[in-house]
């Protein structure tokens, strides 16, 4: 399926096959640059979209849990405290504007970012955050308030 998208907008067929194969030399090539702007350079992403969801943050966790009819509704529900694995973590310069606190966080975000297109490591999804467009803070906690991971019998939610 990835095979029939063109990337940003070009008329030749994206082939994640060859862009995957030459991720690792990009990688070391680009070894004077950070983590994030690495895979930025690296990896083929979309256009910029509009994207909003919930952000849970918590000592090195991280995941954005999208808003798909939520969004409509712009209902807030606690499906960010289940488990879920392969949900994209969020990166990017535009997250120097949400203030999360020291801690363990839940942040409703609507932003301007890109997905990636092909990507050498599929079970590592991050989004990439280029401008925020609005942002709240629904609860936060000491650090550890809300880390869970998939053999927990419950999430402990942030106050």
């Amino acid at each position: 399926m990835a095979m029939a998208l063109s990337a940003c907008g070009s008329e030749a067929p994206l082939d994640c096959a060859k862009a995957d194969a030459a991720f690792s030399a990009c990688f070391d090539e680009n070894a004077h640059r950070s983590l994030d702007e690495r895979f930025e350079t690296c990896i083929l992403h979309s256009r910029q979209l509009l994207l909003s969801g919930v952000w849970v943050t918590d000592f090195e966790w991280n995941q954005f849990h999208e808003d798909v009819d939520r969004s409509q509704k712009g209902g807030w529900d606690e499906s960010h405290l289940r488990f879920g694995e392969n949900l994209p973590q969020l990166a990017g310069p535009g997250l120097r504007d949400v203030d999360t606190g020291d801690g363990a966080a839940i942040t409703r975000n609507t932003f301007v970012g890109r997905r990636r297109l092909c990507d050498p490591y599929p079970d590592f999804d991050r989004l990439t955050v280029d401008r925020v467009v609005s942002w709240q803070v629904l609860a936060r906690g000491e650090e550890g308030a809300i880390t869970y991971g998939p053999n927990a019998s419950q999430a402990r939610s942030a106050p």
